[in-house]
């Protein structure tokens, strides 16, 4: 009896010895996470990240200091990690500069190769939702929708507004374009939407991004009962009725097993093409719908899209 008690103790030992070296073993490899600066939804990034990538994640904070960016990436190139976490445009680019010899991975970038982040040693998420996801999106939330009217500055959006045309007729919409070249011209521009469209659809263009620009829109949207697809949650909670979006949390997650294929499986980042978020967001504001008549038809289909996908979502009155 005694023998077997000592055996037993034995074995319990072992699988404790097991269990306490077997983690240290999987994470032995470093990350070093460069936020650009400390944002809520940088932060979520992290989060995610951390718990999907098999990795000791040691996070530095630019605080949107480009000489203090450099400072860090110098840190970095000295304790030489498996891997940098790039979070944010300032971060992105920086490391891009900086770093040529250790991996590279990048998110929170909108429209990186505006920014021509990439090459033998970086890729990562984007930013950007495909125009097509999101027009698919709009049709299925709104499915009567036929006539989409759109505002851009063409110094901004071209490309956007020329793969939106190819993305539209494809899915059976006709987009309806109106040119604007100042935040003021939004009023006027509005024009060529009346009684031509059944919902307005808002990309991501730093002449609309305005204030004052998108007022006019929401205006426009409520006197005229047009549904607006905004581009953030924040602007639906500004009287927009429907955002589509990327999810922080799930963007680090995604950026997180990317790392995993490169730190356990050993890809070469060269054979990782940039890809888009996979984990998206929805919003809606209940108020807005009622005003504009269609708390019926389109909050339901929202809720309905949200349920099926999977997606986040938040509501506001």
């Amino acid at each position: 009896m005694r023998r077997r008690h000592q055996g037993s103790l034995t074995v319990a030992a072992l699988l404790w010895v097991l269990l306490l070296l077997f983690p240290a073993a999987l994470w032995a490899q470093e990350v070093a996470a460069v936020k650009s600066r400390s944002l809520r939804m940088y932060n979520q990034v992290l989060t995610g990240f951390s718990v999907e990538a098999r990795a000791r994640v040691i996070e530095y904070d630019m605080a949107g200091d480009l000489r203090r960016g450099k400072s860090i990436f110098q840190q970095i190139r000295s304790r030489r990690p498996a891997l940098i976490l790039a979070i944010g445009t300032e971060a992105a680019t920086l490391a891009k500069r900086e770093i040529s010899d250790i991996p590279v991975l990048f998110c929170m970038v909108p429209d990186p190769e505006k920014y021509d982040l990439s090459g033998a040693n970086i890729t990562g998420v984007s930013l950007n939702l495909p125009v097509a996801t999101q027009l698919a999106t709009l049709q299925t939330i709104a499915p009567r929708t036929r006539h989409v009217g759109v505002m851009y500055n063409p110094k901004y959006s071209r490309r956007i507004i020329e793969q939106a045309f190819e993305a539209s007729d494809k899915l059976g919409m006709a987009l309806i374009p109106s040119k604007v070249d100042r935040p003021e011209d939004v009023p006027r521009g509005t024009r060529a939407f009346l009684g031509r469209v059944d919902a307005l659809w808002m990309v991501a263009d730093p002449t609309l991004m305005n204030a004052q620009a998108f007022r006019a829109l929401v205006e426009f949207t409520k006197r005229n009962k047009v549904p607006l697809f905004s581009v953030s949650e924040k602007m639906v909670k500004a009287g927009a009725l429907v955002s589509l979006s990327a999810y922080p949390y799930a963007i680090g997650q995604q950026t997180g097993r990317i790392a995993n294929k490169v730190l356990r499986q050993g890809v070469s980042l060269e054979m990782i093409p940039i890809a888009p978020p996979e984990g998206l967001e929805i919003a809606i504001n209940l108020g807005t719908a009622k005003r504009i008549g269609v708390e019926c038809d389109i909050a339901l289909e929202v809720f309905t899209f949200a349920a099926r996908n999977g997606y986040k979502i938040s509501v506001y009155e």
